[in-house]
């Protein structure tokens, strides 16, 4: 008798340590396919995108920034290993050369792989990889903003350095630009700087330029050399029409 109660107890033991078991086992995958499914929302198609490391955030007191056009986050679209992925919300950082996507939810900040980006946009920007090549005379290898796009291409190597500033006994990083043009003519790459180096580049229009550039009173100098850059393209090429 006293047998066939252990016996009876052993297998109640084994069935009720078996059922709880295959409890915790429904519970944990119900909680995997639960991940799963949140993962799947917020990233999506995006998932590829979500593989870098987490962007630390400056804390120290600074003057100016290290981004490109704007702080915040803004709508844009990433070209990633030929796919392109759009409604994105991306940040520049020119300092650190990082370009920085938020995760759907909000809540991360994402630095994409280099290599593996070849082009961007946002803010009404563009920016394309370029690898060195000596041969069409491009010395550096990155992302360049492209500025105009025509029969010449004006682009610009966009960067900002950061230094020491002491302002009442207090260390401030101080970020400014150190941004580098050029212009891209018949395969080769010029990079310009100043009036001479536009003007010499575009010298088979020389006259014809020279003339557009003083009746529209727009002189190429340092201070806003972009923008007069920009418009000198755009006269070099009406001229080419």
């Amino acid at each position: 008798m006293r047998k066939l109660v252990t016996l009876v107890l052993g297998v109640f033991c084994a069935a009720f340590s078996f059922s709880q078991n295959e409890n915790a086992y429904s519970s944990s995958q119900a909680g995997i396919e639960n991940a799963i499914t949140l993962y799947n929302r917020f990233t999506g198609s995006n998932a590829p995108l979500y593989n870098g490391k987490e962007y630390v955030f400056y804390t120290f007191r600074m003057r100016g920034d290290p981004y490109f056009a704007t702080t915040k986050f803004s709508q844009g679209w990433v070209s990633y290993e030929g796919k392109k992925y759009d409604s994105l919300s991306l940040l520049y950082d020119l300092s650190r050369n990082e370009l920085v996507i938020l995760t759907a939810d909000q809540k991360s900040a994402i630095v994409l792989h280099n290599e593996s980006v070849d082009s961007f946009g946002f803010s009404d920007n563009k920016f394309i990889k370029l690898e060195k090549d000596e041969k069409m005379n491009l010395d550096y290898a990155g992302f360049y903003n492209l500025l105009y796009d025509g029969h010449i291409q004006i682009l610009a190597r966009r960067k900002k350095v950061i230094s020491d500033l002491i302002e009442n006994y207090a260390v401030i990083m101080l970020f400014s630009s150190q941004d580098r043009f050029y212009i891209l003519k018949n395969g080769m790459y010029y990079p310009v700087s100043k009036s001479k180096d536009v003007i010499d580049v575009l010298a088979d229009k020389r006259k014809q330029l020279k003339k557009m550039l003083r009746q529209n009173h727009i002189k190429i100098k340092k201070i806003d050399f972009e923008n007069s850059l920009m418009k000198a393209a755009e006269f070099y090429d009406g001229i080419n029409q």
